[in-house]
């Protein structure tokens, strides 16, 4: 060993040879990058503060606060029971896995590694404890808020006035009551699973199970802490067979909706069976808490696999095979009937009357007498006559026609079919294509373009008629996206035949203030959304401009017909588009 005095100078390695010196980051870089991160968490809080803002200023400027304060409520509740209900659950099954481990393990080197982990870790045990059960229960419990209609539908339940044939049970049990209980036990399951392989890993940290010892692998406590999680579990697969019964009045094994042979005759025993085998391995469970050993609760559960294999799918797949295929006219026939009978009721069909009548010889005289109806026959065809329209009516190259509609106006005192298109923003053919081009100056489309659809011109094309459109602009389209602020000082492209063009109505968000022009920018990262000069305090900004996306976020529980179609109604243009209240969890009856 040499003394540092026999070194050579500037190291070991004598002249030229340095050792590197690692200098600690001054203050200036510290309070740089401290600033730096700072400013980039705040930017991220302030776009998703932002977002939450303007939601909330654009669902009540068309008065639908209503809709998504209850939406956000409902999201809200289901995320904070199910993510309590997780962690409190996890977290008293870590602190059993701790207060009942073994105080002293034998001198082996993988208990003194178990020993190790545990004094590493005795201070901060606590905390671990409930930052592990923080951390589970916010990933379990926050994507439960998807279930918020489900939810909703459950809390404000309604029988109706028919049960189904099968169990005889509501109807309304099955809209309303079914779907979250379902998600219920599903998800509750799933968390059960998850928190008994966390606690086993507890207790093998612990020490508490032992593979390496052949006499006693888990200690008698942690056997009984296991025993209860795992007869948990198996309770709560006999609550999902109980459902899954139920949800047989929806099968689609068979030639039609609903329960059939098989779901009657084989499935629907298999089921019951499985809920008996689910109680005895629970009852096996909680017996063998007493006995040595895991041996009968293994086999029991081996025999649920076999059971289930068995009984709940080859036993009904032979049934279905070569009972019901062979006599499927035979075998099927009261159960189509149910299907006939709930097909009918779910759509409102059960009672419509039946009236026979008879058909006379119609003569040229009966024909020339009561001509109304030819005279209104279709000649135009809207699929066909589409790019006719957007030829002969396009005008410039920041309008178009997207879509043809057929629909009926009293022309000369008569209602006859008329094909109605709007002409639309083209926002990928607005010239100069500046900010205030794009979002101030070109903000919407300009009337409709109509044409009979029985009457042509001596060259087959449309005889454009005049619909007395008084205020024809379109701000809102089919397929139109971005946002346009309107009511600034800046003047709108006019319609043709308009002298001016100016936003008249109440469907956008009032730029008033200086908190909703900083939300509005940083939102759409637009830095003229709060310093242009031409946005005033009278200004509005539109958003969600097409028709389909704006219905959809002011009634998500609605279900849309896919065409929106333009109406001419007080000499303004209007958007129509037919909603439905829909469930595909009526039983035995066919979906649309």
């Amino acid at each position: 060993m040499r003394n540092s005095s026999d070194l050579p100078p500037n190291g070991p390695g004598g002249p030229g040879l340095r050792i590197p010196q690692f200098n600690k980051p001054s203050r200036g870089r510290i309070l740089v990058s401290v600033v730096i991160g700072a400013v980039l968490l705040v930017l991220f809080f302030a776009r998703g503060l932002s977002t939450f803002y303007v939601n909330v200023l654009w669902f009540d400027a068309l008065d639908r606060g209503d809709v998504y304060w209850g939406i956000l409520r409902s999201k809200v509740e289901l995320a904070a029971i199910f993510s309590l209900g997780c962690f409190v659950f996890l977290w008293v099954n870590l602190l059993i896995a701790d207060k009942i481990a073994p105080l002293t393990l034998p001198n082996t080197p993988e208990d003194q590694t178990v020993m190790r982990i545990r004094e590493a870790t005795a201070k901060s045990r606590g905390k671990l404890r409930i930052a592990l059960a923080a951390l589970i229960g916010l990933m379990l419990g926050l994507p439960a808020a998807s279930q918020w209609q489900d939810w909703l539908m459950f809390r404000h339940r309604e029988p109706f006035s028919v049960g189904e044939p099968l169990f005889q049970a509501n109807v309304g049990f099955y809209v309303f009551r079914l779907p979250f209980a379902q998600f219920v036990v599903s998800w509750a399951f799933g968390a059960l699973v998850l928190v008994t392989i966390i606690a086993t890993a507890f207790h093998f940290i612990n020490g508490s199970i032992r593979p390496q010892d052949r006499v006693q692998r888990v200690t008698p406590q942690a056997k009984v802490h296991l025993s209860v999680l795992l007869a948990g579990g198996t309770l709560l697969r006999a609550a999902d067979y109980w459902l899954s019964k139920y949800e047989l009045t929806s099968s689609t094994r068979g030639v039609v909706r609903g329960a059939l042979y098989t779901d009657v005759n084989a499935q629907l025993p298999a089921l019951n069976l499985m809920i008996l085998v689910s109680l005895a391995v629970t009852a096996l469970l909680m017996w063998n808490i007493r006995q040595r050993g895991w041996r009968l609760p293994v086999l029991g559960m081996g025999l649920w696999v076999v059971v289930a294999l068995v009984a709940g799918t080859v036993y009904p797949a032979v049934i279905q095979r070569f009972v019901v295929q062979p006599n499927v006219s035979t075998r099927e026939i009261p159960f189509i009937q149910r299907n006939i009978e709930a097909t009918k009721a779910a759509m409102g069909i059960d009672n419509v009357e039946r009236i026979s009548t008879t058909f006379e010889r119609v003569t040229a005289e009966d024909i020339n007498a009561d001509n109304a109806p030819l005279r209104d026959v279709r000649q135009l065809d809207p699929v066909q006559m589409r790019e006719r329209f957007a030829l002969d009516e396009g005008r410039s190259s920041f309008y178009r026609v997207t879509d043809l509609d057929v629909d009926r106006y009293s022309i000369d005192g008569r209602m006859q079919q008329v094909l109605v298109a709007a002409r639309e923003l083209n926002t990928d053919g607005i010239p100069n294509r500046t900010w205030v081009s794009r979002h101030l100056i070109y903000t919407h489309g300009c009337g409709v373009i109509a044409a009979p659809a029985s009457v042509v011109t001596d060259d087959g094309r449309p005889s454009y008629i005049d619909l007395k459109v008084t205020r024809p602009e379109i701000y809102f389209g089919d397929g139109l996206s971005g946002y346009a602020v309107v009511n600034t000082s800046q003047n709108e492209q006019a319609c043709p035949g308009v002298a001016s063009s100016t936003y008249e109505a109440n469907g956008g968000i009032q730029v008033n203030s200086f908190t909703r022009r900083v939300a509005l920018a940083i939102n759409f990262g637009e830095f003229n959304l709060f310093g242009s000069n031409l946005i005033t305090s009278e200004s509005e900004i539109m958003l969600v401009r097409d028709v389909r996306d704006r219905v959809k976020k002011i009634a998500p529980f609605l279900h849309f017909d896919a065409d929106p179609y333009p109406v001419v109604i007080n000499g303004q243009v209007k958007w129509i588009i037919d909603a439905f209240t829909t469930s595909n969890r009526y039983p035995y009856a066919e979906t649309a």
